[in-house]
């Protein structure tokens, strides 16, 4: 959380839950909505922590991001999807890399 606060993210809601998934964080950063998925993974992964988030993942995030709007009864909205990538390394600070905007919720 510290790393996204420094980029200038305001936390809002952890681990928020419908009937479709999970959303890690809700922030808001400048005048967007960001649903943030945070995937960590360490030295032995074949692939990047982010390329976990596929078209299915990505598919119940949005479900689960308009299960949240819906509950706020927000209509229109600037929203985002991020996704922090957390690398692991023994004997060393974990490395974390913010890719914003990996996908959009559709209009």
């Amino acid at each position: 959380m510290a790393h996204l606060r420094r980029q200038g993210y305001k936390h809002l809601v952890s681990n928020y839950r419908s009937r479709w998934g999970e959303i890690d964080l809700v922030c808001r950063h400048d005048n967007i909505l960001a649903f943030v998925e945070v995937k960590t993974r360490g030295p032995q992964a074949l692939a990047s922590p982010g390329a976990s988030v596929n078209a299915s993942k990505q598919r119940r995030l949005i479900r689960t991001a308009q299960a949240y709007l819906q509950e706020l009864k927000v209509r229109e909205v600037s929203a985002r999807f991020d996704v922090v990538e957390v690398l692991l390394y023994p004997g060393r600070k974990p490395a974390c890399q913010l890719i914003k905007a990996a996908f959009s919720l559709p209009t």
